[in-house]
């Protein structure tokens, strides 16, 4: 009898230290799950009402969005500078300690202020750009193909849209103006088919309105006078990723043609996350 208690006494032990090691190390299917994947219901609720932006401007957005925190610290900079406009604003920060995607976005402080105001909409884009980007880039090619055949994508005096195999690109029409749309995402790609996951949006900024001739459920601001250089990042929806240019503290971000200079595809930059999970 006394070896029997001995023995359980023995499995007992056994039994408490490896359930306080299953506390203590996760085991490895819990410990790759870092962030829960996003479905495509949710995809396409957070990707409506910008995926018909020009492409450059939309590569700086879900880059910047991977740094909320430095997002928020330019919406303040922005904030406290109005009088500082399109290149003049990007001259200002260079010396800044943001990533290139965040200090190119101090030029769209409307654009700014709306990734700010619904941070956590913001961190779910990061977040979903870092873990699905393929599947980020595809939900935007689907969403512009319901709206181009819904008729409300349409090149007009502010953006040029084209047909590449199986890609819609939207580019600036004017090469030294941007403009950063505004549309309704419930409106401009016909009927909402996820009745559950409605899409994201917000209110039209000040001084918008429509105008005649364009698609349904755009409105438009004032051009921003940035010049033909100014972008340096672009998709490459072929290869699902974003290339970029090299930038230096200095830089003048490049177009989406990018020029002549050497690409690289994007790299998130850890250091910017500021800490943040």
């Amino acid at each position: 009898m006394k070896i029997c208690v001995n023995d359980v006494s023995t499995r007992l032990l056994a039994l408490m230290f490896a359930v306080c090691m299953q506390m203590i190390v996760p085991n490895n299917e819990a410990f790759a799950q870092d962030s829960p994947a996003f479905t495509q219901q949710q995809l396409d609720q957070m990707l409506a009402p910008i995926a018909l932006y020009p492409d450059a401007l939309l590569s700086q957005i879900t880059m910047a969005s991977t740094y909320p925190l430095e997002v928020v610290e330019a919406e303040r900079w922005s904030v406290a500078n109005p009088n500082l406009k399109g290149t003049k604003a990007v001259q200002a920060v260079v010396r800044n300690n943001w990533d290139p995607s965040i200090k190119s976005l101090v030029a769209f402080p409307q654009i700014l202020r709306m990734m700010s105001n619904k941070l956590e909409w913001t961190e779910q884009l990061g977040e979903a750009f870092l873990g699905q980007e393929q599947q980020v880039m595809d939900t935007i090619q689907e969403l512009r193909h319901r709206a181009y055949t819904a008729h409300n994508l349409q090149s007009n005096d502010q953006s040029r849209v084209e047909l590449q195999g199986d890609y819609i690109s939207i580019e600036q029409a004017d090469p030294q103006v941007a403009y950063e749309p505004y549309y309704n995402p419930s409106v401009v790609y016909g009927s909402w088919w996820w009745t559950q996951y409605t899409p994201v949006e917000w209110a039209a900024w000040p001084g918008y309105r429509e105008r005649s001739g364009f698609g349904n459920g755009f409105e438009w601001g004032l051009g921003i006078a940035v010049g033909a250089d100014f972008f340096y990042g672009a998709f490459d929806w072929g290869h699902h990723r974003i290339n970029t240019a090299n930038v230096v503290n200095n830089y003048f971000p490049h177009n989406a043609a990018l020029g002549n200079r050497a690409l690289s595809n994007w790299q998130h930059d850890t250091d910017h996350r500021r800490g943040a999970p």
